[in-house]
């Protein structure tokens, strides 16, 4: 007489006999490629000695618009859009505005 545990191993058994390519390569795109793929997002990472700006630019002092640009001012930098193809150009500290702030 099979028991109820012995035929539970059997179901298990067969399982992993039937499955078992399927299951190690689960397994391994889980172990070895899920963390390669999500460093991969992150390769903007600034080189050593270099710098990166974390500026808010939410809170604008003053906006001027041109024929082919719009330019806004905010506390701590400046940047401006281009219209033609959207393309943002920020200066800051980082790249060469003053660092004694802008104001009106």
């Amino acid at each position: 007489m099979i028991t109820p545990i012995q035929s539970y191993f059997k179901i298990i058994t067969l399982l992993l006999s039937r499955y078992f390519t399927a299951i190690l390569l689960c397994a391994y795109q889980i172990i070895f490629l899920l963390p390669q793929a999500t460093a991969q997002q992150n390769t903007s990472l600034t080189a050593v000695g270099h710098w990166r700006e974390h500026l808010p630019y939410q809170n604008t002092i003053d906006l001027v618009k041109t024929e082919s640009n719009i330019f806004c001012a905010t506390a701590n930098s400046l940047f401006s859009v281009d219209l033609a193809d959207n393309d943002i150009e920020r200066l800051s500290k980082v790249n060469g505005l003053n660092d004694i702030g802008i104001s009106r």
